[in-house]
């Protein structure tokens, strides 16, 4: 289906007036999938990638065994499964089926569960743990039977009613004042209007990134989640020990290079600083959603929004009761506010007689139009309390009475000037203070309960406990709360009274009760890192603390906890949020982080020269300041091509969009040559022990302009292509760095090409991803050392990994294409893309056995390289990253660090693919801990007197052409082997040949084309047919 909008007029106080589809949310979800059914639907580092057919698919299936239990509109279906891309399957089925999705998040008490699932009645509940909610039934997702149901989109005759906009889409469990918590249900019709505002006011499509981090049950995820399904983004999904880590979350969303994230002001500032003390520049973030609590723009929010231009930060107004009514983004004005409505939103601020206020006077704050939920659940009287006839809209119409002050500012934006009630928010999750408080009461001895917020000192709010009875435990009081609300309502503190202070008018008189006093022994540090850690608490709570003393008694709450591990890992102290939680004294933080250390790698000499060799080099390069090995490949490298006559220089080409500003990018060009001293090495073999690289001071990047801006364009771009082709053929001297130089021709219309050349010793291509990232977003933040990498490399078990390689290439000889030959170094090209069916088979028969499809195209391309040798084993190389985890910081080093290794594939006679492509991938898992080890090294091992002429490599899309500042990308660099093989997934994968045509002729290369297409062609169509045949 077509969405599109029409404007009309719009009245004051009102969001712009737009029709909106009248469509059901699975029929916006099932549109993208028919529009990009191969892009990428859910991303996480456990599972892959979920295409949106594939999620249809699944997500199919499971909607008609949902259906055939009953659920369909007005019944609700429980799911009680971790944040996760099945609870995201999940969420999807529930919709599909028609069915209430009623969110139960796992963390949370099973008293609270259990009160949620019997007021709600689901059909049944979706577990993981197979654990029944009172009389619901429970499916226990692993062990759903699925196959036998159809995986076809549901249609109104399958359901057990027609879907309809206005049924309830989710029930979501919200505070309720009278200690029961209260569901809300939200007609998808609400949901949908806040979707389509969402598409004209961010990027949506295919290419953009939208990061899961909401809590499960919290209305902002729905918002979150849907927002990416119906517009075709792709959900990135991280681990829960790397949501709630700051620096590893700001380096996952630097590494996934995520658009956009939804998050609560309690968590914004922290991010920021983590990213610094991470050292990533989140260059791809373009917008931090927020709503839950009051935006404050911090000086560290600030001061990330003046390096990061591009992007935003956006202050949502809603509520459980509502979708987002009001919304504001940075750049409109320097004091956040609410903003003004939605499309299709009126909003009035009112006083007791439900008459506009004059702007500028405060006022209650009420909320119409399109966005508004049904109500309470089986709560009339409530329902009615809150919804109130709307005396400014049409006759039936409602509006929902927030509790909110508010006030229309001189700009004719929305302030909100605090709420009227008992309810406050508590990072982000809004808690009614009532409901603890009659929790409180029901506690044995409790005779008087009063729960108040209070400023915490970590800047954000706090709960605080006052009860009033005999002989109260006041720490079993708090784990009893602990054992039966969420953690966002557990007081902080709970303090016994004698009585509660009353005031002359009777009332309970709240500056009269004492404030609480997080007391501390000062017990004495012992070691350097408990100083640390008791330092890290002072800072980060504003208190002094002791050794022994608890977090949580010293009022810490889930923000403190983040800047205290932010300073934990700023002084080289490895925890995370958790711990702090359960651990809570800087003793046992201490002893967390000594016993997670990574293994003690030995400190000893990366290079071991004599004085005069020290000499020499010093002659040679006056100004050097480091000295250390070269990689695995660079050895290689050293030791045996030198003395060919190709250029070895690579070639990147972008073109960038206008306008282009040379100067920055030339100032960018020397920052990043300052940053990463690997692009500071020239390369020194003659006379040493080993080939070495020499690292000098700081170096201006070479830079040249051409401008060509006033040619026309044809002959603008030819001369372009004349003058890039120059510059490649330009050879590198390795002893004289830096190892690369930039060129930038501007062409008409303001755009520009960026050559950057480079020799082939310098980088791999993670690397140069990374150098152009910083290229367009200058970094300022030390960069990883590569002396690092050296010593994790050293401490591996070079033993094992020759022992591994031997025993592997024992009696196997290299596959050789073709005869060694000193002739032309040119290279020609042959490029075809396997049919999206056939890509999305082999991602599916890859999904469904742990395979990848790297393993697949490894396996059959050595099925065709054994048929082309007679039957013998194939063997040829491919490309491993080289990017060892145990090293800080590895994913933003900028080196060659990239290794080749050896790839044996045996073919028997027979043997049933998908078990051939099983067998190929334990293979290779049982050589993966060895793949350190150097070509050169693997090839004297094995007594081989050739090499393997052909190498395979397998790489992800080109992430840069994802920034909107970059048009295109080309890369070029000849092959040095007679055939190599370059592998880009997608919607279809691409296969590119690359060869020597004196060495293969391009019909030979033709028909091993066209024979690893048939054998790909043949695993999709039937896994289970013998390989080969």
């Amino acid at each position: 289906m077509t969405v599109t909008f029409k404007p009309v007029s719009s009245p004051p106080a009102a969001g712009e007036v737009r029709s909106v589809p009248e469509a059901t949310l699975p029929q916006l979800f099932e549109a993208a999938v028919r529009a990009h059914p191969t892009a990428p639907a859910l991303l996480s580092d456990e599972t892959g990638v979920l295409t949106f057919a594939e999620l249809n698919a699944k997500a199919n299936r499971l909607a008609h065994l949902l259906i055939g239990l009953g659920a369909g509109p007005e019944r609700v279906v429980g799911v009680a499964l971790p944040r996760s891309p099945d609870a995201v399957v999940a969420l999807v089925a529930v919709l599909k089926a028609g069915a209430v999705y009623l969110p139960l998040n796992p963390d949370y008490p099973a008293e609270r569960l259990a009160a949620m699932v019997a007021d709600a009645d689901p059909v049944t509940v979706l577990t993981a743990a197979g654990v029944g909610f009172g009389s619901a039934p429970a499916l226990e997702w692993d062990s759903l039977a699925l196959g036998d149901f159809p995986d076809t989109d549901p249609a109104d005759a399958d359901r057990i009613a027609p879907l309809d906009p206005a049924h309830p889409l989710y029930l979501i469990y919200t505070s309720g004042s009278t200690g029961v918590p209260k569901g809300v249900a939200m007609p998808a019709a609400s949901l949908v209007n806040l979707l389509a505002w969402h598409a004209g006011r961010f990027a949506v499509g295919p290419g953009t990134r939208t990061a899961n981090l909401s809590a499960i049950g919290f209305d902002f995820a729905m918002h979150e989640i849907l927002s990416a399904l119906v517009h075709a983004k792709c959900l990135v999904v991280p681990a829960e020990d790397v949501r709630t880590d700051p620096i590893r979350l700001a380096r996952w969303l630097d590494r996934h290079r995520v658009h956009q994230v939804f998050l609560p002001n309690v968590l914004i500032e922290s991010l920021c600083e983590a990213a610094g003390v991470a050292g990533v520049a989140l260059a791809d973030l373009r917008d931090i959603i927020q709503s839950g609590e009051p935006l404050v723009l911090g000086e560290t929010l600030r001061g990330f929004l003046r390096t990061h231009p591009g992007l935003r930060v956006h202050n949502h107004y809603g509520a459980t009761e509502m979708q987002d009514a009001t919304a504001w983004s940075s750049g409109r004005t320097e004091v956040p506010t609410i903003g003004t409505p939605l499309w299709n939103v009126r909003v009035h601020v009112l006083d007791d007689d439900l008459r506009p206020v004059p702007d500028g006077e405060p006022g209650d704050l009420y909320v119409a139009g399109a966005g508004l939920a049904r109500g309470y659940l089986g709560r009339p009287g409530l329902t009615a309390e809150r919804y109130l006839p709307d005396p400014f809209g049409a006759p039936g119409q409602r509006m929902y009475r927030t509790g909110d002050l508010a006030r229309w500012n001189a700009d004719g934006e929305l302030e909100c000037l605090g709420r009227q009630d008992n309810q406050v928010k508590i990072n982000g999750f809004r808690v009614e203070l009532g409901e603890i408080a009659t929790r409180l009461r029901t506690l044995p001895g409790v005779r008087q309960a009063l729960v108040l917020p209070r400023p915490a000192a970590s800047g954000g709010k706090q709960l605080v406990a006052y009860v009033v009875g005999a002989d109260l435990d006041v720490v079993a009081i708090r784990g009893e709360l602990a054992r039966t609300l969420p953690a966002h309502m557990v007081p902080a503190a709970v303090l016994a009274l004698p009585e509660l202070p009353v005031a002359p008018n009777g009332k309970v008189d709240l500056k009269a009760l004492p404030s609480p006093a997080f007391a501390t022994g000062r017990a004495e540090a012992e070691t350097p890192e408990q100083q640390t850690l008791v330092d890290a608490f002072a800072a980060a709570l504003g208190v002094p603390a002791g050794v022994d003393d608890d977090f949580l008694a010293l009022g810490g709450d889930s923000l403190g906890a983040v800047r205290l591990v932010v300073l934990a890992r700023r002084a080289g102290l490895a925890l995370d949020t958790r711990q702090v939680f359960e651990l809570g004294t800087p003793r046992k933080l201490a002893a967390a982080a000594a016993g997670a250390a990574a293994p003690a790698i030995p400190v000893r000499p990366l290079v071991a020269l004599h004085h005069h060799q020290l000499n020499r080099l010093r002659a040679v390069h006056p100004d050097l300041t480091e000295i250390l090995p070269v990689t695995p490949v660079q050895q290689g490298f050293l030791f045996h091509r030198l003395q060919e006559t190709d250029s070895y220089t690579e070639q990147l080409r972008l073109e960038l969009t206008g306008p282009v500003d040379a100067r920055a990018l030339r100032t960018a060009a020397t920052s990043v040559l300052r940053r990463h001293a690997p692009l500071r090495a020239a390369f020194e073999v003659a006379g040493l022990p080993e080939p070495l690289q020499i690292i000098v001071g700081e170096l201006e990047a070479p830079w040249r302009e051409t401008d060509l801006s006033a040619l026309d364009p044809a002959e603008a771009r030819a001369r372009a292509d004349v003058l890039a082709a120059r510059s490649q053929a330009t050879p590198f001297d390795v002893r004289t760095p830096p190892l690369l130089r930039l060129h930038l021709v501007h062409l008409p219309g303001g755009a520009a090409h960026l050559l950057l050349d480079y020799h082939h010793l310098l980088l791999d291509g993670w690397s140069v991803t990374l150098l152009v990232r910083e290229l367009l977003t200058p970094q300022e933040t030390p960069a990883p050392p590569l002396r690092d990498w050296f010593r994790v490399l050293r401490a591996r078990d070079r033993e094992a990994a020759a022992a591994a390689w031997q025993s592997t290439l024992d009696g196997i000889t290299p596959t050789v294409l073709a005869a060694p030959s000193t002739g032309s170094s040119e290279s020609a090209h042959h490029v075809f893309d396997l049919p999206a069916p056939v890509t999305g088979r082999l991602v599916e028969l890859a999904r469904t056995d742990r395979l990848t499809l790297n393993t697949i195209v490894v396996a059959l391309w050595g099925v065709v390289l054994a048929a082309e040798t007679g039957g013998r084993p194939a063997v040829f190389g491919t490309t491993v990253s080289g990017r060892m985890a145990d090293v800080p910081e590895v994913e933003n080093l900028v080196a060659m660090l990239v290794n080749t290794v050896p790839v044996v594939v045996k073919v028997a006679p027979g043997e049933p693919a998908r078990a051939f492509l099983r067998r190929v991938r334990a293979e290779q898992l049982a050589l993966a801990p060895h793949e350190h080890l150097g070509l050169g090294t693997i090839r004297r091992l094995a007594s081989w007197d050739a090499e393997f002429d052909t190498l395979l490599v397998f790489e992800n899309p080109d992430l840069l052409l994802d920034d909107p500042r970059i048009a295109d990308v080309r890369h070029s660099d000849d092959t040095h082997y007679a055939l190599s093989l370059l592998v880009t997934p997608g919607e279809t994968l691409r296969i590119a040949f690359t060869y020597r045509p004196h060495l293969i002729p391009e019909t030979r290369v033709r028909r091993l084309a066209d024979a690893l297409t048939a054998h790909l062609t043949a695993v999709a169509e039937d896994g289970e047919k013998p390989v080969g045949t």
